[in-house]
């Protein structure tokens, strides 16, 4: 079978849960027959949300795609019983400029390293199940597990349990297709991306 190497450009996919970022690249490496296939932004298995996929020679421009800032909303645990003010007051603490040490997990050397955070609020607190929700606007390759886990440090543990991305850069979840939506007059050019970077 020939591939398709003329077929360039971006899809806005909604990633499922139970799916990683490579599998999802995979499938839409076959379903268009590509050369290459890329992501920016690796999601995590249980992870949803916005994943920018790049085909062919589009891959090229992934170094800034990759640059771009994300939003995330999620549901966390914590440990011991503990206020919204409380809580509140722990997660303004991590607005700002932070150090993290990436998860032995990870595909990147594991240095630490400063990440920003530009927002985090919390978005609820159940005062029952200790499960509280959040928003955060970080700078690329922040991890939120661990961010979630260094608050953990602050008031006796607590464990994310829920996560989407919801935007990034420009890009909104409101404008991502699902896996099973792919299609060729879903792919957007590369002149259609570098646009929206501009803006």
């Amino acid at each position: 079978m020939i591939q398709n190497q003329k077929l360039n450009g971006f899809i806005l996919l909604n990633k499922p849960k139970g799916k990683t970022s490579s599998d999802v690249c995979i499938e839409i490496k076959e379903f268009f027959n590509a050369k290459k296939v890329g992501h920016a932004g690796t999601l995590d298995l249980n992870v949803d949300g916005v994943l920018i996929i790049a085909i062919n020679d589009s891959t090229k421009l992934m170094p800034f795609v990759n640059k771009l800032d994300k939003e995330y909303v999620g549901k966390a645990k914590a440990h011991k019983n503990i206020s919204k003010k409380e809580l509140e007051n722990v997660m303004k603490k991590f607005i700002g400029n932070i150090k993290q040490l990436p998860p032995r997990k990870s595909h990147v050397k594991r240095e630490e390293r400063t990440r920003k955070i530009y927002d985090f609020k919390l978005l609820n607190l159940d005062d029952k199940t200790r499960v509280f929700e959040f928003f955060v606007k970080c700078e690329a390759g922040t991890y939120i597990r661990k961010l979630i886990f260094d608050i953990g440090e602050k008031i006796g543990g607590s464990h994310m349990i829920q996560l989407t991305r919801i935007k990034q850069g420009p890009f909104k979840i409101e404008e991502t297709i699902s896996i099973k939506d792919i299609s060729q007059n879903k792919i957007i050019s590369n002149l259609k991306i570098l646009e929206r970077l501009k803006t």
